[in-house]
């Protein structure tokens, strides 16, 4: 019928870069407990996020930000923004 293949046993102890548990494996260099592990493991260290310096068109203050539509600094200065909208759209009509 078919072949049987060996059952090895898991002797080293290791500790999982990413989830730092400690897991059994039969290979002594093994570095992550699962590939779901590996796999963010490697997601997260070469993801690349370019950091944007912007000034905020309500306050001019200066800030950092990820996205690229991003114009405000904060929640309260988004607010401002949208209420500022809202009054010129009510002007306008």
């Amino acid at each position: 019928m078919g072949r049987h293949l060996p059952v090895y046993e898991k002797k080293y102890t290791s500790t999982c870069k990413y989830c730092s548990c400690e897991f059994k494996h039969i290979r002594a260099n093994a570095l992550y407990c699962s590939i779901r592990c590996k796999d963010n493991f490697h997601y997260l260290t070469n993801r690349k996020k370019p950091i944007i310096t912007s000034n905020c068109i309500i306050c001019d203050k200066e800030f950092t930000h990820v996205r690229n539509e991003a114009v405000t600094c904060s929640s309260v200065c988004n607010a401002k923004k949208q209420f500022n909208k809202k009054k010129l759209d009510r002007l306008n009509i």
